[in-house]
């Protein structure tokens, strides 16, 4: 049981799957999965586009939104990587996506 649960993490983490993967490998919420992975030194949490001219697109994007759409894990890892003020200085108006129980 463990080791299914530690190449689920492996898996996560060298692949673009979405946090509910791990959450479900974990049995946990979305929640509690980005707790995990953000308190074991050998999980990473992938929050972001992997590539350069990705996260360079995103991060127009983000510089012309009216809005900003944020799921839970955005959220989570936002609050257990004590970033949570990011969403205030986003200077945009934010809605909240539950797509992970």
């Amino acid at each position: 049981m463990m080791e299914a649960k530690q190449q689920a993490i492996a898996m996560y983490g060298a692949n673009p799957l979405p946090l509910h993967f791990a959450a479900m490998a974990l049995h946990r919420t979305c929640f509690g999965a980005i707790q995990y992975l953000t308190n074991d030194p050998n999980s990473i949490i992938r929050c972001a586009p992997d590539g350069l001219p990705d996260r360079k697109n995103a991060v127009k994007a983000i510089k012309t939104a009216e809005q900003i759409v944020l799921n839970l894990s955005a959220i989570a890892t936002m609050v257990f990587t004590g970033r949570a003020d990011m969403v205030a200085r986003l200077g945009r108006a934010v809605v909240i996506s539950q797509g992970c129980e």
